[in-house]
C-alpha cells in the first residue's frame, strides 16, 4: 500500500516526505506514518489526516489539469505528470468548448507521447481513453466554473481503461461561482 500524508497548504507532499510506497503490512504502515510526522514537522506542516492507497505500477505517468481564469475561462492541461511534470515540462494547452480533434491532438502533441504508445517491449495505454478523459474533463470544467484549478497528478495511464487510474488529485472551488450544469 501507499500512505500520504494530507495537510492544509501541502501541494507537492513527495517533496517533505509526506508519500511512503510499498508498505506491506501494519508495521510497516506505522513506520511511514511515523516517518512523515517527522518530516512534516522539519518542513513546518501539522498532518490532519492520513490517505491509504492501493499500491500501483506500470502504465505511464500522466497529468490533466484546470486552471481558471477570469479573461478567457478554463485553460486545460494534459501532459506527463508525476513527479518530474514541472522538470520535463512536456505539457499540451487547451481551453474549452474542446472538440475531440482538439482534445486528440493535445494527447498526441506531447514530446513523450511515444512513451504512450509503449516503447521497448512495454504496453502503450488506451490512447481514446486519454482522449476520452480530457473531453471529459474539459466538460466538467464548462458545466461547473466554480472549480477553480484541478489537478489529477499522476494519473497513471495504462492499456486499459479499467487499469488506469488517477492516484492524486487536488480540486479548488470557489463556493461564490453558481454551476451551469
Amino acid at each position: 500500500m501507499v500512505v500520504k500524508a494530507e495537510a492544509p497548504a501541502l501541494v507537492h507532499k513527495s517533496d517533505v516526505g509526506a508519500v511512503k510506497v510499498d508498505l506491506r503490512n501494519a508495521d510497516d504502515l506505522a513506520r511511514a506514518v511515523d516517518e512523515i510526522d517527522v518530516s512534516l514537522s522539519a518542513a513546518d506542516y501539522k498532518a490532519s489526516g492520513y490517505l491509504i492507497q492501493e499500491m500501483v505500477s506500470g502504465g505511464v505517468e500522466t497529468i490533466y489539469g484546470i486552471s481558471s481564469y477570469p479573461q478567457f475561462g478554463p485553460l486545460l492541461m494534459f501532459g506527463l505528470g508525476g513527479r518530474y511534470v514541472e522538470v520535463l515540462g512536456d505539457v499540451r494547452f487547451g481551453v474549452t468548448p474542446l472538440e475531440p480533434a482538439e482534445a486528440e491532438a493535445m494527447v498526441k502533441g506531447i514530446r513523450g507521447f511515444q512513451l504512450l504508445e509503449g516503447v521497448r517491449g512495454e504496453p502503450g495505454a488506451d490512447i481514446d481513453f486519454l482522449v476520452e478523459m480530457l473531453l471529459r474533463i474539459a466538460q466538467l470544467a464548462q458545466r461547473h466554473p466554480q472549480i477553480q484549478e484541478l489537478d489529477v497528478n499522476p494519473f497513471l495511464a495504462a492499456p486499459t481503461a479499467a487499469g488506469s487510474k488517477a492516484l492524486d488529485v487536488r480540486i479548488r472551488v470557489d463556493a461564490e461561482q453558481k454551476s451551469n450544469a
